[in-house]
């Protein structure tokens, strides 16, 4: 997806009234609302969104690659590439700590490197000289150093049960309760030093009240109060982000009907009444991701309802509070289609998220939003098949496309095997996409340094912020 480089200097002293309602930048402190928070922190789960919110604060990568072409790094004292055998140098900065207990040692380091570069290339193999490493695989492998990049092979310490701490600007210092809390290492003068996420049905029940909000980008778009558009910096942006109707049923025959049968239309309207525009997508990918398609996924209903199926019903969990007219009246009429009756479990992200990714998990149908931090196929169909993902069922027929993918190293192949997987899973009938989010992002005026559109900004690093 192109990206468009735009920023925003903006020096404003804000007024009392927006200081009551409002972020409280001079109090230093980042204060988020999420739809649901995690139970663990840790750079395996980086592919759920407020995880990965969290790990950019809290751990750094072995390396970036900011501008899309040269990669650098904050870890390491020096680094290199063997043209002539392909392998890789790296010499790690040993006075770096993950906390007191844990310092970025060379043994540390040696046991880290050999871990993830195995995980990239199983022929991998490392040596060590004078405080560096070499790399060495069986042949070129040119995209070790993108998957360096990537937070969730990012050096990591378990200090907890919970969560690990990583070589990031801020550490975790509390988490549960319906909210998590970060601290900043070496404190700043002029920036946050300590992020606050709240569940957003725990800080709406107490009425808004409490700590000042900063960022509201991670609620959904129509949930954000209005006076927010009038005090905060904006900017539009069509987001790596899919929403889908997950289909959790272990009759694949009740799986077709209701993805057949669910109108997308008119479902995405009952389910959010107060949104007005969707970008519809025929795939699970979202527009800019390898094998995404705008239009609506095919339907056929008439061939889908069966009569050995009449009398059924599935569970839908719905986990908004603003439109429970709009869905009884949906639901009424699915089953005066269909036969089969759609009942309607009303819950919070909070009591949903302890069940969504265990089974059995307690609904057959949700509405769930998948996205990325880059352009990559995986992020949004691996949650289809990993074993803490969104079905109680196994996909094996799927399962036997992704080999392929896992053992192929071609871009273009890879793209072609992951836009069979997303054609498959769609087959298997556990998903229908509905639509690709396209919103408004909002940032306190009074950040100076906000760049817009650099990678994908919806993910900020906090520790950059300043005013």
């Amino acid at each position: 997806m192109p990206e468009h480089r735009t920023k925003i200097l903006t020096a404003l002293l804000l007024s009392a009234w927006l200081f009551s309602w409002g972020c409280a930048s001079k109090n230093q402190e980042w204060v988020v609302l999420s739809n649901g928070l995690p139970e663990k922190i840790s750079p395996e789960l980086a592919s759920r969104s407020v995880v990965y919110y969290i790990l950019r604060q809290t751990h750094e990568p072995l390396f970036r690659l900011d501008d899309g072409e040269n990669y650098s790094s904050r870890l390491l004292k020096k680094w290199g590439k063997n043209i002539s055998d392909g392998s890789f140098e790296f010499c790690p900065d040993t006075t770096l700590k993950f906390n007191e207990e844990n310092i970025f040692s060379n043994e540390l380091f040696e046991r880290y490197i050999s871990g993830v570069a195995r995980k990239y290339d199983a022929s991998a193999k490392v040596t060590t000289n004078k405080g560096c490493f070499k790399v060495a695989f069986a042949g070129p492998r040119n995209c070790f150093l993108e998957f360096l990049t990537q937070y969730e092979n990012a050096p990591s310490v378990r200090v907890s049960e919970a969560f690990e701490q990583g070589l990031g600007p801020f550490k975790i210092s509390r988490l549960g309760g319906g909210e998590a809390v970060l601290i900043r290492r070496i404190p700043v003068s002029s920036g946050y030093n300590r992020i606050i996420l709240y569940e957003y049905d725990l800080w709406k029940k107490s009425g808004g009240s409490g700590r000042l909000v900063s960022d509201f980008n991670r609620i959904p778009p129509q949930d954000v109060p209005a006076w927010v558009s009038k005090k905060y910096s904006s900017f539009n942006n069509v987001t790596l982000k899919s929403g889908n109707l997950i289909i959790n049923h272990p009759d694949k025959r009740m799986r077709e009907l209701i993805y057949n049968c669910v109108d997308v239309r008119r479902f995405r309207q009952a389910f959010l009444p107060a949104k007005k525009d969707f970008y519809p997508i025929k795939t699970v990918f979202p527009m800019g991701v390898p094998g995404a398609e705008p239009g609506v996924a095919e339907q056929t209903c008439g061939q889908a309802v069966k009569p050995a199926l009449s009398g059924g019903k599935f569970i839908f969990a719905n986990w908004r509070d603003d439109n429970f007219g709009q869905l009884s009246e949906f639901a009424a009429d699915f089953h005066k289609r269909t036969g089969v009756k759609m009942e309607i479990f009303n819950s919070t992200p909070r009591e949903l998220m302890k069940s969504l990714h265990k089974a059995p998990r307690p609904f057959n149908a949700i509405v769930m939003y998948l996205d990325a931090i880059r352009s990559e196929q995986a992020a949004f169909f691996e949650v289809f098949l990993k074993s803490d993902g969104y079905l109680d069922f196994p996909l094996p027929k799927v399962n036997k496309i992704l080999k392929k993918l896992d053992a192929e190293r071609d871009v273009q192949r890879r793209d072609a095997i992951g836009a069979d997987i997303a054609a498959a899973l769609q087959k298997e009938a556990v998903v229908l996409p509905l639509y690709q989010e396209e919103r408004v992002f909002y940032y306190p005026k009074d950040i100076k340094n906000l760049n817009v559109g650099v990678g994908f900004v919806e993910y900020p690093e906090v520790a950059d912020f300043k005013w």
